[in-house]
């Protein structure tokens, strides 16, 4: 992380040395790691939740777990938790506080929540059983689900396929996130258990403007769908963007058109 933010202050460097630089950013990402750390330990973070909803019916489906720090952005948390070596941290953090959720206050609701688990936690070791420890708490299969971000860096491929195929043998629908329409992305739909993608915001932002892009979204619903894999669009923010999508096959949506995330969801109801 430290050489990433060298990079970020060349303008600085041009006034100091190489040496003295490197040690002020050595001990500014020392403090930030153990402020990072604090803020685990404390539970000082609080987790919210965006609907996923189905195009056709127009009903919420399941709840997006999104994290915030009261300090700082959390996609650069994220990112730094990333680069340090200590995402798992945090997944394993949220994944407690979800799941404490479903059972003390969405206990008598039928709503499913899916977390969020970043692809560098899963290829930290011992990682895999630590999670595992942490879901058999607690029965919630039919409760939550399981999406893998960065799904376009994925670097140990043999973990990654082994966290789901543990997971889904284990009842859970496990889906990548942040997918992109490209071949070399499609060739892990058939090497794993996969539920569900979500397809990167980065191409519905420009779905309106690109025929190219909505020809490569048609062809990813279709090679999910003869695999059963369901298909979700995020950052879906104008009703155009949906009824395209709706034409190219996409199952559901997710952004700012549907609401954005909350602390409290609007419950599913019980079955009868």
């Amino acid at each position: 992380h430290t050489l990433n933010e060298v990079e970020k202050s060349e303008q600085e460097l041009k006034l100091e040395s190489l040496g003295d630089s490197l040690q002020k950013l050595v001990h500014s990402n020392e403090e930030k790691l153990a402020q990072f750390k604090d803020i685990i330990e404390r539970v000082d973070f609080d987790i919210t939740f965006q609907p996923i909803m189905n195009i056709k019916t127009k009903e919420a489906d399941h709840y997006e777990t999104l994290s915030h720090f009261r300090q700082g952005d959390i996609g650069d948390w994220v990112k730094f938790g990333e680069d340090a070596g200590i995402s798992d941290l945090l997944d394993l953090a949220v994944t407690e506080r979800t799941m404490n959720y479903v059972n003390y206050k969405a206990s008598e609701t039928r709503t499913i929540f899916s977390i969020k688990v970043s692809n560098k936690s899963i290829e930290q070791a011992g990682f895999l059983d630590a999670f595992e420890e942490q879901l058999l708490k607690r029965e919630y299969s039919h409760r939550i689900m399981l999406e893998i971000s960065n799904s376009a860096h994925i670097q140990n491929l043999q973990k990654i396929t082994d966290f789901v195929q543990k997971f889904s043998e284990a009842g859970y629908k496990i889906g990548l996130d942040d997918f992109s329409p490209s071949p070399a992305l499609l060739k892990y739909l058939q090497h794993m258990p996969i539920s569900f993608v979500k397809v990167d915001g980065r191409y519905i932002s420009k779905l309106l403007d690109s025929e190219k892009i909505q020809q490569q979204i048609e062809k990813l619903a279709h090679a999910c769908k003869r695999r059963n894999v369901l298909t979700i669009a995020k950052h879906v923010e104008e009703q155009a963007q949906e009824d395209i999508l709706k034409k190219l096959g996409i199952d559901y949506a997710q952004g700012f058109l549907y609401g954005k995330a909350a602390a409290n969801p609007s419950f599913i109801p019980p079955s009868k």
